[in-house]
């Protein structure tokens, strides 16, 4: 069963994202930025992505992978729908 959106849906949809990604910049741009506090943050990150599980590439690859497989399957399901 296809269920079809109408334009105006999608429109005002699309217009929610926006509207909200506007007022988290609005917000973002309000903060204070504490340059000892994001080096340490930064820092923290790095160490804590070396303690789990060593190199982001491979990560990286392994979930595009995972990613193309799930699209290839998508569209193997849509082929098997509109058919």
């Amino acid at each position: 069963m296809k269920t079809r959106l109408k334009k105006e849906d999608v429109v005002a949809w699309i217009r929610g994202f926006e509207a909200a990604r506007e007022a988290e910049r609005d917000l973002v741009r309000g903060a204070a930025v504490d340059p000892e506090r994001s080096v340490a943050l930064g820092l923290a990150l790095i160490e804590f992505a070396r303690q789990h599980g060593g190199n982001a590439f491979q990560r990286e690859r392994a979930w595009d992978d995972d990613v193309r497989a799930v699209r290839e399957r998508w569209a193997k399901l849509r082929r098997a729908y509109e058919s």
